[in-house]
């Protein structure tokens, strides 16, 4: 039975309307308001048949990360790290900061800080990753705009889709905000959103202008890092989903790591399929082959609350 307009339009709330609108960082992207017009579109195409359901286009795409900082180079000191900022910033229940852990485990390794660059990757590769924005390139113009990382990620940050879903509004933005830190901040949006949250918290530092920070201070990457889960946890379609009223209102490691991984994918996408499914299935494994590291780093008790 098809669904009644007003129920369809709530559950289309979220969605992205972008058919690769697939990045690893921005939880608020998927609670964008789309005008009426743009979602009764949404639900023409639904009743014609040609969206399969709300979150047919949504994927979550794998990106790989280098180490640029050898400060970076102590995985125990950066796992302890990351904890410290957890806790600093009130996510303090052991299943969730040892899902995270999972999750930046899969995503940076707590190693890898800076998005790598694409020249050695093919061209098939890098549509299946950025999606439409290579669409419509041969292969060899591809092989040509990868060989230059300035313009290879304007390309893919910058125009008229950075501007919309990162907040890249000058020229080069897409080239300077690429993706850092532990679980991959990306565009000037989310490092100018980041730079406020981390002012309000006492510490002073901008990343608009010194995003290299990210890549090189494993103290604010991992700050940045319990903000970028404080907020995408407290988010109302992370709510709806999992059922949590705060980001540590979690009872199980798999539901917490599934909320985690949400998160980090985008609220709107199905970690159910596609590379989503993916990053969750490499959640998991990072967290089978690292969780006594985890399990020391963490306190014991779940649901154990720190000052």
């Amino acid at each position: 039975m098809v669904k009644k307009l007003s129920q369809f339009l709530e559950e289309f709330e979220y969605l992205r309307l972008n058919e690769d609108e697939d990045l690893d960082n921005d939880p608020e992207r998927d609670e964008r308001d789309l005008s009426f017009d743009e979602k009764f579109k949404k639900f023409k195409e639904f009743l014609a048949g040609k969206s399969s359901s709300p979150e047919a286009s949504l994927s979550s795409a794998p990106r790989e990360y280098e180490t640029v900082s050898g400060s970076f180079s102590n995985m125990d000191k950066m796992i302890e790290l990351v904890v410290k900022y957890l806790n600093k910033h009130g996510i303090t229940n052991p299943l969730v900061q040892k899902a995270i852990l999972a999750t930046i485990g899969k995503e940076s390794g707590f190693t890898s800080t800076r998005e790598v660059p694409y020249s050695t990757t093919s061209p098939a590769r890098i549509r299946q990753v950025f999606g439409n924005r290579f669409s419509g390139l041969s292969d060899a113009e591809i092989n040509v705009i990868k060989k230059d990382p300035y313009q290879f990620w304007e390309k893919v940050y910058g125009g008229e889709w950075g501007r919309k879903n990162l907040g890249n509004t000058q020229p080069g933005d897409g080239a300077k905000y690429l993706g850092r830190g532990f679980n991959g901040i990306t565009g000037r949006g989310n490092y100018q959103t980041y730079t406020d949250m981390l002012k309000k918290s006492g510490t002073n530092v901008d990343l608009i202008a010194n995003p290299e920070i990210l890549e090189k201070n494993p103290e604010i990457s991992a700050e940045v890092n319990a903000l970028y889960f404080l907020k995408g946890l407290s988010s109302s379609l992370i709510k709806r989903k999992y059922g949590n009223s705060d980001p540590n209102d979690f009872k199980s490691f798999d539901s917490a790591l599934k909320a985690v991984v949400n998160t980090n994918a985008g609220a709107g996408t199905d970690i159910t399929r596609g590379f989503a499914k993916q990053s969750y299935d490499a959640a998991v494994a990072a967290n089978s082959k690292l969780g006594s590291k985890f399990n020391k780093a963490v306190s014991e008790e779940p649901g154990e609350r720190t000052a």
